[in-house]
Parts: C-alpha cells; sequence; structure tokens
C-alpha cells in the first residue's frame, strides 16, 4: 500500500546548507518516487518514534541568534508504520516558528495536514485523495478555504510516479508538469520539467546510479546545455560523505562538500561536520527516540 509522503527527503536540508539533512517542508508536497516510507526514504533503521535534529554554521559562533535562519530545530515524529505525523521547527532562539500536522485515515493513509506558524499569521491546510494504492490528487487551500494550488498525479504498474501536473487556481489547465523515466532496476533517471501552456521544456535533470542503488551523478540541463552536475559518494551505511559540483561548461569543480558522521546502536548518525573546500560550515546533532 502507498501512502502519502510528505517531502522527507534527508539529502536536502536546512536552508540548502545541508546535503545529509531532512527537509524543510511545506504544509504538503509531492508523494515520493518510489514506494518508500519516510523512515527508508530518510536512510533510517530501526523503528524511529522522533528526531530532534540541530543545526549551526561555524558564522554563529559569536553571535549565534544574529538571524532566527543561522540556526534551526527540527523534530519529527514518526508512527509505527515509518510516516511523520508531526514536525515542529523552533528558530535560534528556541521559540516556536512552526507546527506541522496530519490526519489519518483507518489505513494510516495520511489524508490532511495542517501547517501553522508561531505568529498564526499564515495558514496551509491540505487534503490527498488516493485511488486503490497510490495517492493521485494534492490541494492546497489558505486560511479563507480557497484551493490555492492542485497538483494530480500518474503511475506506472510498478506504482512509480510517471507524471505530475501543477495547477494555480482557478483554472483547470496546468501550468507546468513533470514527467519521470525509470530504469529496469526502478530507479528515477530523468526528471523532465516543461511548461504546460506551450510544451517548452523548462529543465531536464538526468541521474545515474552506483551498483548499490545509490545516487553517483546528478546532471541538471536546461536549454540543451547541461547547467550543473553534482556527483556523490557514500559511506558503507548509505550516508553521502562527499558531493562535487562543477560549473557549466568549464569541466572543473566549483566546490567540494565533505561530511563527518558519529553513529549510533542502530546505525544512524547523531553528529555532522559538513565541510567547503575544507572549511568547516556546519555542525549537526540528532537526539533519536526509539519505539519499544
Amino acid at each position: 500500500m502507498r501512502t502519502w509522503k510528505a517531502n522527507f527527503n534527508y539529502d536536502h536540508y536546512i536552508i540548502a546548507i545541508l546535503l545529509c539533512g531532512l527537509s524543510a517542508l511545506v504544509s504538503c508536497s509531492h508523494p515520493r518516487i518510489h514506494n518508500d516510507n519516510d523512515l527508508t526514504t530518510g536512510n533510517l533503521r530501526g523503528p524511529v518514534k522522533s528526531i530532534t535534529e540541530s543545526c549551526r554554521s561555524s558564522s554563529d559562533t559569536l553571535n549565534p541568534c544574529k538571524s532566527s535562519f543561522n540556526t534551526l530545530s527540527w523534530r519529527f515524529d514518526f508512527n509505527r508504520q515509518g510516516y511523520i505525523t508531526k514536525r515542529v521547527k523552533h528558530t535560534c532562539d528556541d521559540s516556536l516558528h512552526m507546527v506541522y500536522t496530519t490526519i489519518e485515515d483507518s489505513e494510516g493513509r495520511i489524508i490532511s495536514s495542517t501547517q501553522l506558524p508561531d505568529d498564526w499569521a499564515w495558514f496551509s491546510r491540505c487534503t490527498i485523495k488516493y485511488d486503490d494504492a497510490d495517492p493521485i490528487e494534492m490541494a492546497d487551500y489558505n486560511e479563507s478555504g480557497n484551493m490555492v494550488l492542485k497538483v494530480k498525479y500518474k503511475y506506472d504498474v510498478r506504482h512509480n510516479k510517471i507524471e505530475e501536473a501543477l495547477y494555480n487556481m482557478p483554472g483547470e489547465r496546468s501550468n507546468s508538469k513533470t514527467t519521470y523515466k525509470y530504469d529496469n532496476k526502478g530507479n528515477n533517471i530523468e526528471r523532465l520539467v516543461a511548461n504546460n501552456n506551450d510544451s517548452q521544456i523548462i529543465s531536464k535533470t538526468i541521474f545515474t546510479y552506483d551498483s548499490k542503488g545509490y545516487i553517483k551523478d546528478e546532471s541538471v540541463i536546461v536549454d540543451d546545455t547541461i547547467s550543473s552536475k553534482m556527483t556523490y559518494l557514500y559511506d558503507t551505511l548509505g550516508n553521502r560523505t562527499a558531493v562535487d559540483a562543477y560549473c557549466p561548461g568549464e569541466g572543473e569543480v566549483s566546490y567540494k562538500e565533505r561530511y563527518e558522521y558519529k553513529y549510533d546502536a542502530k546505525g544512524n548518525w547523531i553528529y555532522m561536520k559538513q565541510y567547503r573546500d575544507d572549511s568547516l560550515m556546519n555542525i549537526c546533532l540528532r537526539d533519536i527516540v526509539y519505539y519499544n
């Protein structure tokens, strides 16, 4: 059974400074490409009940709260099926910034979610519709109850997402469409984003994989030219240890990122250092609670 997957991508977290953390999420986001739960997508082991993760950049040493975006703390709660049911975000002074909660049906599928900020000035509610197995439509509503966004999904016979059409309301014609292609192992090898008004291709992303199924290379193509390329290395537990970013047309490494981890007894990282070009950029800590 496929359930809704809030966009819990551990490989692109915290205000784009981590390539190995948790995702900063909106109230509703897209279903996962593969039929995994949030634990497997996040490369987490064991019956995780909650994760509290905080990251501090090296520039925060002298004045750690000079900006509410310098230090972020997230708490993620999971149900026993491995799906996120609640996330809470705090800023560097420990003030509440955002709360996200979900409602599940009798089968444990997320059918609604709500996001509220600390000052209650902004509100978002999302609903999800399913066919027999897959989420096929997501709708986002503002505080007045008006639909502001809709996304429709299509899948292949293996339940891999092959199409995602975005609608900015009102209107029934989608504004953009994203299509996905897979290899015979079920790995997503191409993501194509097109403007639905004139069918113009906005971008194409090509993925290649190593023998263990981890993404090895990721190339973004715009106007038939590679605009960016990333290559990745992993440790034996599947966490990224190296990222090389290449400049378009130059073929040289623009920057390098390296990661060091410490793990708990379950094999989940609880301490991480991120370096860019040999300079320490961020330090992240995790407190992980497990179900008995």
